[in-house]
């Protein structure tokens, strides 16, 4: 009997997203499959719920960097428009018209994009990432085992247009 290795599988979404090399490489991969907006959208998230926890952010900079994800990923004919489900897209649209320009009343919360940023990963993962990992596992599967994910204080966001 010979002993086989222990194979450790591919990849997740999740890995490839919080690591920087690999997510840069998935972010190259969805922009050659015209759906860099995807990714995009799923980073402006990520980093719109991290705001919550940073000491020193207003309520109002919240508001304004929710109304900026709104106008660029979600409103109709958007520059980077995403792809959500109708009630979805409408529950963002209805908080963004009760919300005002200059971001004093307060409508978006910690939890306003959580299930449209989920939509999207699944999305992503559904649609991307097994043809990604396909063509890329074995270099992206080798790179994450030897680079540990970055800490949020390293992370470095995609800014890429």
């Amino acid at each position: 009997l010979r002993a086989v290795p222990e194979r450790k599988p591919p990849a997740s979404l999740d890995e490839v997203l919080r690591n920087e090399g690999s997510r840069i490489s998935f972010y190259r991969y969805c922009k050659n499959k015209f759906a860099a907006e995807n990714i995009m959208f799923w980073e402006a998230i990520d980093q719109y719920e991290k705001r919550f926890t940073e000491s020193g952010v207003t309520s109002r900079e919240i508001q304004l960097r929710a109304r900026a994800i709104v106008e660029r990923f979600i409103l109709d004919g958007c520059e980077k428009e995403v792809n959500l489900e109708y009630h979805r897209r409408s529950e963002i649209i209805q908080a963004y018209n009760r919300s005002d320009e200059e971001g004093v009343e307060p409508v978006f919360d910690k939890q306003t994009f959580r299930a449209a940023k989920g939509d999207i990963f699944n999305l992503m993962n559904t649609n991307f990432f097994a043809e990604f990992m396909l063509r890329n596992g074995d270099l992206i599967s080798s790179a994450l085992r030897r680079i540990p994910a970055a800490d949020d204080s390293d992370a470095v966001h995609l800014t890429v247009t």
